[in-house]
């Protein structure tokens, strides 16, 4: 029933474009007249003898015969039996064929592969439709997998969409597609435009001399030291007792030398001591960059194919101006990238200053001098002295020294020797990126 009423209705389709072409027979070939007369001769139900051919002005004629009350294109009950069916009117037929304005329920439907049973679905079967979307618009959405203004090219195809690009859908484990832009460091970034969001801002080409180091040394611990004669008379002849006398120890004498004598003693000299190095950093320029980087993210839909011609790609808004021209992909870390994706970039989130100064080595102090006295004690600590004696290599007398000399002890002043570094420090460390991404573009 259903191919028959296509069939019917395809028929009266064609029957209907002569009969607008020319309204009598006047204008038409004899060939036209009767094809006319047999076409709606068809449409009649039963033998169709009651109302002679569609243009007799018949009482079954049609709407467009004669303009008569039964023709006046009102509605067709189909109680006469000279129409095929009540729905298949002379005016539900030229709606169709003229005018092709399919609600959303008329596109849903005629993308069943059951034709619809109304002769007005049917007949829509007959003329071409619009593609998927209600209605025709005059510009293409590019992002959105549809030929919204209805010339056959879909998204990335259209010329419409001339600032879009294709590009590969991002591999598993990376993010994009992506925005690249690259400047100088302290350049103010541009705004991601409209569909991208704004993913890090990141920076390359740490920058960062090293430090200058130089050794110093310096003696320290050298003492000075001389030995104290003490002598019973007062001509140094007859020594009765000797100590060690420095700037860092209290010494006793040895024997009983008695309360009056003479003393004699060396000058003093140094000894001993270490070399201190100390190292001197000048700290290089504050760590920095040459390179700031933003990355912006696609934030649109995967339009997937997009109008795109090779497989796995889609349709994403090409780079703006200021942006790098190549569209990319980025993942967290240090990643090999991606075969459609080859040019690798590495940016950091942060600098890691290491830079320093290595230490240095000096030599033993060498030179230096001592001044100062010796004090003699005649008690038991070395508290008040009973004799000072700074006459070096000369002998001097001492009186009172009751009951006798038994410490000594050096008050010397050190004048300390010199050092030489034996090895230089030299600078280390380097200013480096840390918390990397990686940048893979076409």
């Amino acid at each position: 029933m259903q191919r028959s009423a296509r069939a019917l209705v395809t028929a009266v389709a064609a029957c209907l474009a002569v009969a607008f072409a020319a309204q009598s027979c006047g204008t038409l070939s004899s060939s036209d007249c009767a094809e006319r007369a047999t076409c709606f001769d068809a449409g009649r139900g039963g033998s169709g003898s009651s109302g002679g051919t569609d243009d007799s002005g018949g009482t079954g004629a049609e709407a467009s015969d004669d303009g008569t009350a039964a023709d006046d294109g009102t509605a067709d009950d189909g109680a006469s039996g000279n129409e095929e069916s009540a729905d298949v009117t002379g005016a539900d037929v030229v709606g169709d064929v003229t005018i092709d304005g399919p609600t959303a329920a008329d596109v849903a439907s005629e993308r069943d592969a059951t034709p619809d049973a109304s002769s007005d679905a049917m007949m829509r079967d007959v003329v071409t439709e619009k593609p998927p979307g209600d209605v025709c618009v005059a510009t293409e959405n590019c992002t959105n997998g549809i030929d919204d203004n209805c010339d056959g090219k879909t998204d990335c195809a259209d010329p419409m969409c001339s600032a879009y690009a294709c590009t590969a859908v991002a591999p598993t484990g990376w993010m994009g597609p992506a925005l690249l832009w690259t400047g100088t460091f302290g350049s103010a970034a541009p705004s991601c435009p409209a569909g991208y969001t704004m993913a890090i801002d990141a920076f390359a080409g740490p920058t960062g001399a090293a430090d200058t180091c130089s050794c110093t040394c310096s003696a320290s611990g050298q003492v000075c030291s001389t030995t104290q004669n003490i002598f019973s008379d007062q001509a140094c002849a007859t020594a009765c007792s000797s100590a060690g006398a420095s700037n860092a120890t209290c010494a006793p004498s040895s024997g009983n030398c008695g309360q009056n004598g003479s003393l004699k003693a060396t000058a003093p000299a140094l000894s001993g001591g270490t070399c201190m190095p100390q190292v001197t950093t000048t700290k290089g320029p504050a760590a920095s960059w040459t390179t700031a980087a933003r990355v912006c993210s696609w934030g649109g839909p995967v339009d997937n194919p997009g109008g795109c011609a090779a497989a796995g790609n889609q349709c994403v808004l090409a780079p703006p101006a200021g942006f790098a021209t190549k569209l990319c992909v980025y993942q967290s870390g240090a990643g090999t990238c991606p075969a459609a994706y080859p040019n690798s970039n590495v940016f950091f989130a942060t600098a890691s200053d290491t830079r320093r100064c290595t230490g240095c080595t000096c030599s033993g102090p060498a030179g230096g001098s001592c001044s100062g006295s010796i004090n003699v004690y005649a008690g038991a600590t070395c508290g008040t002295p009973g004799a000072t004696y700074s006459n070096w290599d000369s002998c001097q007398t001492y009186s009172g020294l009751g009951p006798t000399p038994a410490l000594v002890q050096g008050d010397f002043t050190v004048t300390p020797g010199t050092c030489t570094p034996t090895a230089q420090p030299t600078p280390t460390g380097s200013v480096t990126g840390t918390g990397p991404t990686t940048v893979c573009c076409k």
